[in-house]
């Protein structure tokens, strides 16, 4: 399974990208994953120190503090993206580079403390509205520029994915840095 979905080849790997994060989801329940994201972020940076946290698994690649700002950030953009699905008729929903984000907004955030504060508050509040949502407003769509139309249900399987990915990349950066093994 690929999870690569890179900005510039975005529409293209759209489908695959899709495919592979439903396959990976499964018959989960979305929001039960999501709300179980700050648990498994937490039992990986408590079991590491302030060096390792910063290591990179491998050179080019993410530490554990990058993949959790990264995780914030990707937040941010959910927030819109629920919202405007569900306050707007049929909303154009932009896309996202997360590289462009990793690398121009690497200084938004070097505190990993608020890090993991602002995330667990942007995730609670997300979580809050997605609870709270009627049966109707889950069909409610958006058209996301490279994946074309989703409703606000499919937006929540896909946030459900996108966190178990990144608990498997955590988890992974946690025993190649932390163990002295590199790929």
């Amino acid at each position: 399974m690929s999870f690569a979905n890179p900005a510039q080849n975005a529409s293209a790997a759209a489908a695959s990208y899709v495919s592979a994060l439903m396959e990976l989801l499964g018959d989960k329940e979305p929001l039960s994953v999501q709300r179980q994201l700050l648990t498994s972020v937490h039992q990986v940076v408590d079991a590491m120190s302030s060096n390792e946290l910063q290591q990179p698994e491998a050179p080019g690649k993410w530490s554990v503090h990058d993949i959790v700002r990264h995780l914030m950030h990707t937040e941010m953009v959910y927030a819109y993206r629920y919202r405007v699905t569900v306050a707007q008729d049929r909303p154009n929903i932009p896309g996202f580079d997360q590289d462009a984000w990793s690398t121009m907004l690497k200084s938004d955030g070097n505190d990993l403390t608020q890090n993991l504060a602002r995330l667990s508050m942007l995730r609670s509040w997300n979580l809050e509205f997605l609870e709270s949502r009627s049966a109707d407003e889950l069909q409610d769509e958006g058209k996301h520029e490279e994946r074309g139309w989703e409703s606000l249900a499919h937006q929540i399987k896909l946030g459900a994915a996108h966190d178990l990915v990144h608990r498997r990349q955590l988890l992974r950066v946690r025993e190649m840095v932390t163990s002295g093994n590199e790929r």
